[in-house]
């Protein structure tokens, strides 16, 4: 289903669907495809992870949780934006 294989972000690898070219009559669209380096959650609960300002942080890779040593790295780089109550994104206006 998919030919050329793009870098569009730092997380996901990017798919491009030979079906783009046939609708476009070049590559135009991606999907996301596989992850780069696995998947990562942050779950806000302030009673359970008040140590980590209200956060619970996790990442799965090839579908298996990541170890504790790399969830122990996740609140210190996240205190960095504690303003924002430790998210890095925010919406658009």
């Amino acid at each position: 289903m998919s030919s050329k294989k793009g870098s569009r972000s730092s997380r996901w690898s990017s798919e491009r669907p030979k079906e783009s070219e046939k609708a476009f009559g070049r590559l135009q669209s991606f999907v996301a495809g596989p992850p780069k380096n696995g998947v990562q959650f942050m779950v806000k609960d302030s009673r359970k992870y008040a140590a980590a300002g209200g956060w619970g942080f996790a990442q799965f890779d090839d579908g298996k949780p990541a170890s504790e040593a790399v969830h122990n790295t996740c609140f210190s780089c996240h205190a960095t934006v504690k303003a924002r109550d430790f998210v890095f994104n925010r919406y658009a206006p």
